[in-house]
């Protein structure tokens, strides 16, 4: 792979300078190279992207499934990894923002306009309530009347009331290819659709969800994902990662 040809040229060098160089000198440039070295990009909100990426050793191939995406860079824990070579597919309540996928991610992604729920709903519709709808772009667009109405009455103004077609989860994986890396940011939702998930069925490398409520995820949740064999890989602020111990063996 070229980048892992570009990292071995880097140590060759690095090996070089050490054997050659006086040690005050190599020791000096070290310390000037940590001062002027750009610190690596992310466009999470709080850096999730930059673990995710490494725990995946950078690799420039995968399968992202992005549910509740926002946006192609803004506040995006796949964006890193799309600029890596992965492609994927993002998921939204709103098509505006889907658009605005395609239009920068092109060929690389695949979107739906859809609710992701737990389970197979009767409706072929359901309810989602969006704010800011003028603005356009909202970070907390839910299906959740209980979320919306918490949200309402904590400044967040208030919401619309829109119709869009379901897809339960599972239903949803069936669809896809194998994906590696699983992002879901459905305000109030999140651990409802974790917790439905056949992880029996469907084996995720990393399963990357929001949780405000409980900081490191939901006992019941964390049990259960530990059970087919998950560890917790980290927590940052509300979002809670964990990745399966099978894909550090296969890689």
């Amino acid at each position: 792979m070229r980048f892992k040809s570009i990292l071995k040229k880097k140590r060759e060098i690095r090996i070089l300078l050490e054997k050659i160089l006086p040690i005050k000198i190599f020791r000096t440039l070290f310390t000037i190279y940590g001062i002027i070295k750009r610190p690596q990009k992310s466009f999470s909100q709080k850096g999730e992207d930059i673990i995710v990426h490494a725990f995946f050793g950078r690799r420039p191939q995968g399968f992202y499934l992005d549910i509740g995406a926002f946006h192609p860079r803004w506040i995006s824990n796949t964006c890193l990894l799309h600029q890596s070579g992965w492609e994927g597919v993002a998921i939204d309540l709103d098509q505006y923002k889907l658009n605005v996928f395609k239009l920068l991610r092109g060929k690389k992604v695949k979107t739906i306009h859809s609710a992701v729920v737990p389970y197979k709903q009767e409706k072929s519709l359901i309810n989602v309530y969006k704010f800011f709808s003028k603005r356009g772009w909202s970070d907390v667009d839910t299906l959740d009347l209980d979320t919306a109405e918490y949200l309402k009455q904590n400044g967040r103004g208030d919401y619309v009331i829109d119709k869009v077609p379901s897809i339960d989860i599972n239903s949803l994986l069936e669809k896809l290819p194998k994906v590696d890396f699983l992002n879901i940011d459905i305000e109030g939702l999140d651990t409802d659709i974790v917790t439905a998930i056949n992880l029996n069925k469907f084996k995720i490398d990393v399963i990357l969800f929001e949780d405000n409520k409980n900081y490191g995820g939901q006992p019941l949740l964390i049990k259960k994902l530990k059970n087919h064999g998950y560890f917790h890989l980290f927590t940052s602020g509300g979002s809670v990662c964990f990745a399966l111990k099978s894909s550090i063996i296969q890689k």
